[in-house]
C-alpha cells in the first residue's frame, strides 16, 4: 500500500513538472506533424522585439546572408515596407508544400510586403534550381552556416518571422502554413496591426 502512494505521488509529479515547464498557448508554436525540427527548441526573437540584422559573428568572424546573385542580403536593404522571412530548405518537405501557397498569395497581393525565404545549409546551385522549378517570384537567400538561423532561434522548417516596416517582429509561426494562414498573416502586415 505504501509502496502503491509512492508510485502515485512520483507520477503526479511529473505530470505537474511537465504542465509547468511546457511552453503555455500555441499561437507563435504549431508542433504539429508539418513542422521538421532540426534542434532543440530554443525562444529565438520575440514578438515586440527589433529583428537583428540577417548577420552572425562564428570565431571572429562576421558571415552574413548570401542572395543566389552574390550580393549580401540585409534587413536595411528591405525597410520601408513590411517584411516576411521564411527559414527552410529545399529538401525539407513541409517546406516545398507550402512554397507555392506563399507564391500564389503574394501573387494574388502584389506589393507591399517583401518575403525573403532563407534556405539553410543549402548550395546556390541548389537553391536556385528548386526556385525556378518551383517558380519563385521572392527573393532567395543563403545562411550557409546557419549561423543566422542560430541567431534567430530557429529549431526547426518552416520558420516564419513576419516584421513590420520599422524591423519590429510583429509574429512569428513554426511550421508550414496553409493558404488562410498566410491570407491572415498578408492582411497583419498590411493592414499595420
Amino acid at each position: 500500500m505504501r509502496r502503491a502512494r509512492w508510485l502515485l505521488l512520483a507520477m503526479a509529479l511529473l505530470v505537474g513538472a511537465f504542465l509547468v515547464t511546457r511552453p503555455l498557448g500555441s499561437d507563435d508554436r504549431d508542433r504539429s506533424a508539418g513542422f521538421y525540427p532540426v534542434g532543440a527548441i530554443t525562444e529565438g526573437i520575440g514578438i515586440g522585439e527589433r529583428a537583428p540584422e540577417l548577420e552572425a559573428t562564428v570565431g571572429g568572424t562576421v558571415v552574413r546572408l548570401q542572395r543566389l546573385d552574390d550580393g549580401p542580403a540585409t534587413l536595411a536593404e528591405l525597410r520601408g515596407g513590411p517584411v516576411w522571412i521564411v527559414f527552410g530548405a529545399t529538401w525539407c518537405l513541409p517546406c516545398r508544400e507550402e512554397a507555392p501557397i506563399l507564391r500564389d498569395a503574394l501573387n494574388a497581393n502584389p506589393g507591399g510586403v517583401t518575403l525573403l525565404a532563407v534556405s539553410i545549409q543549402e548550395t546556390a546551385e541548389t537553391v536556385r534550381a528548386y526556385a525556378q522549378e518551383a517558380r519563385l517570384p521572392y527573393p532567395q537567400a543563403l545562411d550557409r552556416t546557419g549561423a543566422v538561423a542560430q541567431r534567430y532561434g530557429i529549431y526547426g522548417y518552416p520558420t516564419h518571422y513576419l516584421l513590420n516596416a520599422d524591423g519590429i517582429v510583429v509574429a512569428r509561426y513554426f511550421g508550414p502554413l496553409n493558404r488562410a494562414q498566410v491570407d491572415g498573416y498578408l492582411d497583419l502586415l498590411l493592414g499595420g496591426d
